[in-house]
């Protein structure tokens, strides 16, 4: 689509050193409110039993920075994982529920 950007937080905002340099406060205004001008975060589960981006603190962040600019979440899984995950609904719910009990 025409106008579309596509912003990858490693690439914008250092993750490690640079992130450990900026002052509380600007996470959660300027960063935040970034997140929420974007208007948009997509985010990846996967392995969706043990999503990683729901054991980094930093995704959790952008995750709650989305939440709370009210921009859009998307959830998306890759193709075999959206399989699986469908399985599991409909014949292994436990195992979703385990799965949202370890975030």
């Amino acid at each position: 689509e025409e106008g579309t950007f596509f912003w990858f937080d490693a690439f914008s905002v250092a993750q490690g050193v640079v992130a450990a340099q900026r002052p509380q406060e600007w996470w959660s205004t300027t960063f935040r409110a970034a997140v929420g001008s974007i208007g948009r975060t997509v985010l990846v589960l996967s392995p969706w039993r043990e999503p990683v981006p729901l054991t980094r603190a930093w995704c959790l962040w952008e995750i709650a920075s989305t939440a709370s600019t009210g921009a859009r979440l998307d959830v998306r899984l890759p193709s075999a994982e959206e399989d699986a995950f469908e399985a599991a609904l409909v014949h292994d719910f436990d195992s979703i529920a385990a799965s949202l009990a370890r975030v």
